[in-house]
């Protein structure tokens, strides 16, 4: 199996030819098939059961829903089919489902299962398979929507597999003669969060749950609820506890834990003022030697950082109004001196202002538009969405020996340094906190000024490569492209043959446009001259 390639393949065997062949990847961004949503057209593949069984399936045509798409393009990527066409096409679908009478297992497609329950099973037992395939420092990114109780006729089911919305013969109802417990109708089935748990009931760790709330939303017909207007985005990671360590004024990664302050002096760890008695050495309030000090008046500060995953922190202003960070920017300094002659208040001056652009970490709502896709996908990732959480969890370099991510290392300048002691806050009473107090002017924000130092280095000598993503439900590759377009290599998996051409044709053009700047042994050095 090859790099930056996508392959016409069921991803659960794309998968265990990874595991076959110890191909690891360093970032997971995905968007499963919604449950009870639509038919993809592809062929039905047997989960779960005995695979030494010689099923007996109780099969039965399925009625595919064709989800109001509005046309494909043929294998040549030009001529589109008319709606018409496609409903047709899916009426007219071959789709086979149904139980094995032997051995339980289930022949079907991956969404389109009887039950919630049974989705969520295959779902997980999928991401299951890729946290074989995901190193231990690597990111897994999931999108995935919630859907409606009903009564299953809208998605083509017929009175034996009506129970798509209702509560199964497990929850009360009489297995003999199948008649189903009602429960769902018009409900939200909490298919995200159930997902979810049953993830960490799997030993995932959950960081984030992210809203991907979208200005433009599909309009909605119904009248009795509101407008569902965003989606989830799950931020999962494997570890807990720390895989490496990187000094932040030497560069040195380890995978051992470091002396810290038990070390050496300005390598392993420095001194920083104590932030409770603020440097006096004596307790404010008692005026007894300060405990955490010892009456120093400063601590010792390890320099080694301790890395669980792979993660690289995002920024956004600190407001999306315009009006908002303009404010901000003009809120700084001596307010007297920012007076003209006439008693009106000025802009502060450039060399001043810069260092207040009003910054802050990256928040867990993202308002970010879906865009139209010429092509047949229905449902694709916006690419804005997908940089993301690529720039975030997938290192741009890994060494080739060791596997560690090699991170860029900053630190802040002097003029930073020397503004944000003089924001501190000790005002005339002592007890003013930064950003608290309207008397100092401090704006309530300051963007962390920092320059760049150099990049970590594990020692090992042995060249590097691209940080990997896979994506194993591919669509049309915006995911892939993606990650192409930052330098990043891919692997991915598409079971459409439709979307698997229109991948194929999309990624041989932009896939010549990526230049390869330090050719196949590429060093830390080199990174640096570019």
């Amino acid at each position: 199996m090859n790099l930056n390639e996508i392959y016409n393949l069921d991803c659960r065997d794309g998968l265990k030819q990874m595991i076959s062949e110890n191909i690891k990847v360093d970032t997971v961004i995905s968007s499963p098939p919604y449950w009870n949503l639509r038919d993809y057209g592809i062929e039905s593949g047997i989960w779960d059961g005995d695979s030494n069984c010689d099923h007996d399936f109780n099969l039965k045509n399925f009625k595919g829903n064709y989800g109001g798409q509005t046309g494909f393009k043929n294998s040549d990527g030009y001529e589109r089919k008319t709606r018409l066409e496609i409903k047709d096409q899916l009426n007219n679908s071959k789709t086979e489902q149904g139980f094995c009478s032997k051995c339980g297992a289930w022949k079907g497609i991956l969404g389109l299962e009887p039950n919630f329950e049974l989705f969520i099973k295959h779902l997980c037992d999928i991401y299951d398979l890729i946290w074989d395939v995901l190193n231990d420092y690597g990111t897994n990114w999931v999108n995935l929507g919630d859907n409606y109780g009903g009564s299953g006729n809208s998605s083509g089911h017929t009175t034996d597999t009506i129970n798509l919305t209702r509560r199964t013969s497990e929850y009360g109802a009489s297995k003999g003669n199948q008649k189903y417990t009602k429960g769902f109708e018009k409900s939200l089935l909490m298919i995200p969060q159930r997902f979810t748990i049953e993830m960490i009931n799997r030993g995932w760790i959950l960081r984030n749950v992210i809203i991907w709330q979208k200005p433009n939303p599909m309009p909605s017909s119904a009248r009795d609820r509101f407008t569902v207007d965003f989606e989830y985005l799950f931020f999962f990671v494997k570890n807990k506890k720390h895989l490496y360590w990187v000094n932040q004024k030497t560069l040195k990664l380890v995978s051992e834990k470091p002396l810290g302050t038990k070390g050496s002096e300005n390598i392993d760890w420095r001194w920083v003022k104590c932030s409770k008695c603020k440097g006096t050495g004596k307790n404010k309030e008692t005026k007894e030697v300060c405990n955490p000090c010892k009456g120093l008046g400063k601590k010792r500060r390890s320099n080694w950082e301790g890395k669980d995953y792979y993660f690289k922190q995002q920024f956004e202003p600190v407001s999306s109004k315009k009006a908002t960070q303009e404010r901000y920017k003009y809120k700084v300094g001596n307010q007297e001196n920012r007076k003209d002659a006439n008693e009106k208040m000025v802009k502060p001056g450039k060399a001043f202002s810069k260092y207040f652009v009003s910054m802050r970490n990256k928040r867990a709502i993202w308002n970010i538009p879906t865009k139209p896709c010429k092509e047949a996908h229905f449902a694709t990732f916006p690419d804005t969405l997908v940089k993301i959480p690529i720039k975030a969890g997938c290192p741009r370099f890994v060494c080739n020996k060791c596997g560690k991510p090699i991170e860029r290392i900053y630190e802040d300048t002097e003029a930073y340094q020397k503004l944000k002691e003089k924001w501190k806050g000790v005002n005339l009473d002592g007890n003013i906190k930064i950003g608290r107090n309207r008397k100092t002017g401090y704006p309530g924000h300051i963007s962390r000024d920092i320059k760049f130092i150099g990049f970590s280095d594990c020692g090992c000598d042995e060249g590097i490569r691209s940080g990997i993503v896979l994506d194993p439900f591919a669509g049309i590759s915006t995911s892939l492209l993606s990650a192409w377009r930052l330098g990043r290599d891919f692997i991915g998996f598409e079971l459409s043959e439709d979307y698997f051409k229109i991948s194929k044709r999309k990624l041989a053009i932009t896939k010549n446009s990526r230049l390869e700047a330090f050719g196949n042994n590429r060093t830390k050095e080199k990174i640096m001259e570019a």
